[in-house]
């Protein structure tokens, strides 16, 4: 076989087992039977482009409540599968004081893609798209993140509290214990 073949598929089975690669895939998106497909759009959302600085200012925005952020892509599966539960921490949380926002690292060109999947997901909450195009390791690096998914959650004084890598089995608990704080 050739050495090329054998490079792409170590580097794809690499990917595989590691949950998210850092790589878009165009092609990737939600499917008739996915939960993205089953929950009514949102009415207005808001995509902007920035970098770790934006969401500094916006987590900075929302002092005095507490700030869930999380880091997503619509090329990593697991990202895809929990963002509806991302959806309704905002809703059944936000009269108590949950600011939540969105740091998506699909390509720019996907903007369109990006904002289709947060309209049908009903995210009208903030929403920013790394500026680092598609993710890898710069936006990782300037994010401060490891793989996707990654979650944050911010005192109501804007202090980084708990943060995860992939599955948060505790996140409802952690948020509604942050809550409670005054």
């Amino acid at each position: 076989m050739p050495r090329s073949f054998l490079l792409v598929s170590a580097a794809v089975l690499a990917a595989a087992l590691a949950g998210c690669s850092e790589s878009p895939d165009s092609s990737a998106g939600t499917t008739p039977d996915s939960p993205s497909a089953r929950v009514t759009p949102a009415a207005e959302v808001t995509l902007v482009s920035g970098d770790e600085k934006d969401l500094d200012a916006l987590v900075a925005k929302h002092k005095g409540q507490v700030v869930f952020v999380d880091y997503w892509a619509t090329y990593c599966k697991p990202c895809v599968k929990s963002f509806p539960h991302t959806v309704e921490l905002h809703k059944q949380h936000q009269g108590e004081g949950l600011a939540v926002i969105s740091v998506n690292f699909d390509l720019l060109d996907d903007e369109p893609r990006v904002k289709e999947f947060l309209k049908k997901q009903g995210a009208t909450f903030d929403n920013l798209l790394s500026k680092y195009d598609g993710g890898g390791s710069d936006a990782n690096d300037a994010f401060g993140i490891g793989p996707l998914p990654h979650l944050r959650l911010y005192d109501r004084q804007g202090k980084l509290r708990h943060k995860w890598d992939g599955k948060a089995t505790d996140l409802d608990t952690k948020i509604k214990e942050l809550l409670a704080e005054k």
